[in-house]
């Protein structure tokens, strides 16, 4: 539970979203916290507490069908089991072509959505141009840069990519993705 991290009585609050793991356009989320504080400042608001504008009535019942009849419970099993089958390949392929971490350095992912590759070979200090070319291919990922505080337009991160390995569920397409990411990076090492 994350309020083993309350230190301070009732300071914790965590926030979750349905559109992590059922649909990407559902807007309704909940929120925990044991502050009463902030508790009633989302009583009798039908913005915060029922979804206001933003989510249909018809979109709540059906979640609410799916939680009443554990057909969510089944949903968050399979889509798991995706998961970390995405992620499984595509850490075994990278460290298939990467076996050590002087060139490339990962760890496999124990959850979320995101494997993070940090380039530490001396030819791989700014990623750009392999980005590019796999935006060229159809294969996107991020660059480390915009997933930091300092801004895309600087240089920290620049040698760094976020691989989502949620987005597709189809082997064959994480693969040929994954295994032009490999030929890219190696091809700029032996320039």
């Amino acid at each position: 539970s994350m309020f083993k991290y309350d230190f301070e009585p009732f300071s914790v609050i965590t926030i979750g979203s349905f559109s992590k793991f059922l649909s990407p356009g559902i807007r309704l989320g909940w929120i925990h916290c044991n502050n009463s504080e902030i508790i009633s400042m989302f009583e009798d608001r039908p913005i915060y507490c029922s979804g206001g504008n933003l989510t249909s009535t018809i979109t709540v019942k059906m979640i609410q069908y799916m939680m009443m009849t554990n057909i969510l419970d089944q949903h968050i099993i399979t889509v798991r089991q995706s998961y970390a089958q995405m992620s499984d390949l595509i850490y075994s392929s990278l460290r298939n072509a990467f076996p050590d971490d002087t060139e490339v350095y990962f760890r496999k992912p124990q959850g979320g959505y995101y494997l993070w590759l940090r380039a530490v070979h001396p030819k791989l200090t700014n990623l750009d141009e392999c980005v590019k070319e796999l935006k060229n291919n159809n294969v996107f990922v991020v660059k480390g840069s915009k997933c930091s505080i300092y801004g895309a337009g600087q240089n920290k991160f620049a040698n760094c990519l976020r691989i989502c390995f949620v987005r597709e569920t189809d082997a064959s397409v994480v693969q040929s993705g994954i295994t032009l990411l490999i030929t890219v990076l190696q091809r700029q090492i032996i320039k």
